[in-house]
């Protein structure tokens, strides 16, 4: 190394005078080509726009073509069962991670465009240089300016007190580039927080119902009330001279038709093709007539039958005292008429017979006349009235009951209930499996005395074989009567069950129709894609499109070829060159061939070592200044 030949001081001191060689035989020499510095300017553009380009457009694409259709509700209440977001966002079925993820790829793209937009900057740059290295000399950049401002155009971070116009505009445009980069870094944090996922419900509607969840009667019942009414072609059929279509006779008995679905309803049994429902209505309990096991994604609304019972324990009002029950024998009592009887209303409790008494009656003078078959046929509503003893120790809540007659210090107790049963054609909706009814009106009296004919024949029926019905009504007060803790609760309880019973038995009246309306719901794991994130992603894209068309375009309107010149030469490369490679044998590349390239500065490059081989950099030191760069051939 001691034997090299070195480029001193005094040889770098030379280069003055080398650099005004160059400068004398450039003007003779070629002009400088340009137009390859145009095909860095568009890679530099490119690299920039392309992949942020195809970053917004994937994920807009994907928000796009996969945002969850829009809900065709037709039940007003249905939108209660959709799952919603915690902001405003676009629901999609599309993978979150795959979001995430592109909106990463932006974030971490945005830190490294910082050197090709300063590249694209740096020929507005190398253009004032040439301008101001014409002009005065203390506007230019100092020699550690002049490093700064290579460093930075090179895509340093590094901020400074700019002190030349080119260095202030190398240094904000870099702080902006920067700055940019972190929103995009923030803004990924937020869109990543914010991004859900939901479980999402479509409802989605159909043309044509093609489900028979409505109920109405059945073309039997029609016929035989058809039939009837042809036999009576010249008057009005009275409703006594008719039996209703629920029922059947055969040697003067009479049996429900077809009773085997109602003592399968009535025990809660499955398989069956119905199922009953109780449902409150403004406090009302109806028991409703409903499809049995339909999907349950299924919504709907529908038309059908139901029966409400509400019942009043009027035992006090009825008694003189709870001393006037006799023991096991009769116990009187009195109804006065003011209790909206017809008239007064009185009788003896039933008799114990092996643990309860009990006896249904309807209300007297409410039947249209006294035949054997009006008591069958009754208007809609009915009243009737349930008189039983319990035989059994009652909850102590319900014996306490200021409503209710027990006998002091025995088991017995009265009851007497007063009640009234309506017969609906009710329209109902079913959503998410909750059945809320819309209207109900009063049947007429051919629906109406359907429903009611099994249950009410059982019930007056003197013989025990056609009093099979009675059972189901005895079972649903005796649960009544021992599971209540007050009257109150012990009336509905009975009520709701007379209903369901009547229901049960009287459903041979009806058959499956179409569904009014139907609707399918259909859940599955939606992406909510918040909004606010995802538009600040967008417009932070955008302004990086911006700046790279500005930059752009700025670079071509500044490009010719002394400014391709000496942008070439802000960069380490240039100073490396000027530096260390000898001014005359710089000259004579620049002016050999073509040249468009930094790199063209360097004669290792093109292989012009000499004799005395390639020149290295390294250092030596000098006591009076330390260590200083040297150059030498090996």
């Amino acid at each position: 190394m001691a034997s090299s030949p070195l480029l001193n001081t005094t040889t770098l001191q030379t280069r003055d005078s080398g650099e005004e060689r160059v400068e004398k035989k450039s003007a003779v020499g070629r002009a400088r080509d340009p137009s390859a510095h145009y095909l860095e300017i568009a890679l530099a553009s490119a690299f920039v726009a392309i992949p942020v380009i195809a970053i917004i457009i994937g994920l807009l694409a994907i928000i796009t073509s996969h945002r969850t259709a829009k809900s065709d509700i037709l039940l007003p209440s249905a939108h209660t069962s959709q799952g919603s977001c915690s902001q405003p966002s676009f629901q999609i079925t599309f993978s979150a991670t795959t979001l995430t993820f592109l909106a990463s790829l932006l974030s971490t793209f945005a830190a490294y465009v910082a050197v090709p937009l300063m590249f694209l900057l740096s020929f507005r740059i190398a253009r004032s240089l040439r301008s101001r290295s014409k002009g005065i000399a203390h506007e230019l950049p100092t020699p550690y300016q002049a490093g700064l401002l290579v460093g930075l155009i090179g895509g340093s971070k590094k901020r400074v007190s700019p002190l030349s116009a080119e260095l202030t505009v190398a240094t904000c445009s870099l702080s902006c580039i920067v700055a940019l980069g972190l929103l995009c870094q923030l803004g990924d944090a937020w869109f990543h927080k914010a991004t859900q996922t939901i479980l999402y419900t479509h409802i989605g509607s159909s043309a044509s119902p093609v489900q028979a969840f409505s109920r109405t009667m059945s073309e039997a019942c029609r016929l035989s009330y058809s039939r009837e009414q042809f036999m009576y072609q010249n008057r009005e059929p009275s409703l006594a001279d008719r039996l209703p279509c629920t029922m059947a006779s055969a040697d003067q008995s009479y049996y429900p038709v077809n009773s085997s679905e109602g003592y399968k309803l009535a025990q809660g049994a499955s398989g069956t093709l119905n199922n009953i429902t109780t449902v409150l209505v403004d406090g009302t309990a109806i028991a409703l007539m409903v499809p049995s096991n339909p999907r349950p994604s299924l919504d709907w609304r529908a038309k059908s039958i139901g029966v409400t019972t509400q019942c009043e324990n009027i035992a006090k009002k009825c008694m003189n005292s709870a001393a006037s029950i006799g023991g096991l024998g009769n116990s009187e009592f009195r109804c006065p008429k003011s209790l909206g009887f017809p008239s007064d209303f009185s009788g003896s409790m039933g008799i114990y017979q092996g643990g309860s008494a009990w006896n249904w009656t309807l209300f007297p003078n409410s039947l249209l006349a006294n035949t054997s078959k009006i008591q069958y046929n009754l208007p809609n509503p009915y009243n009737f009235i349930l008189q039983a003893v319990g035989t059994e120790q009652l909850r102590t809540s319900l014996s306490k009951d200021p409503e209710m007659v027990v006998v002091s210090n025995s088991f017995f107790s009265n009851t007497i209930l007063r009640c009234n049963t309506t017969i609906y054609d009710v329209i109902y909706t079913s959503i998410n499996g909750t059945v809320n009814i819309e209207d109900h009106q009063p049947s007429n009296l051919n629906m109406s005395q359907s429903i009611n004919g099994p249950t009410i024949f059982s019930l007056l029926s003197a013989s025990s074989k056609q009093a099979t019905l009675q059972s189901f009504v005895q079972s649903g007060f005796s649960y009544a009567l021992f599971s209540s803790d007050s009257v109150a609760q012990m009336s509905q309880s009975f009520a709701n069950a007379y209903s369901r019973v009547t229901l049960a038995f009287g459903s041979v009246a009806l058959t499956p129709v179409e569904t009014l309306v139907e609707q399918e719901r259909t859940e599955s794991l939606v992406t909510c894609v918040p909004k606010a994130p995802l538009w600040t992603l967008v417009g932070l894209a955008v302004l990086y499109l911006f700046l790279a068309l500005v930059l752009t375009i700025i670079a071509v309107r500044n490009t010719s070829a002394d400014v391709a010149d000496i942008q070439s030469q802000l960069s380490i490369h240039g100073l490396a060159a000027k530096s260390f490679e000898a001014a005359d044998m710089t000259d004579d590349i620049l002016n050999s061939g073509v040249d468009n390239h930094i790199e063209d500065r360097f004669e290792e490059l093109h292989g012009r070592f000499g004799s005395t081989g390639v020149r290295r950099v390294g250092f030596t030191t000098r006591s009076e200044s330390g260590w200083e760069y040297q150059v030498v051939r090996a």
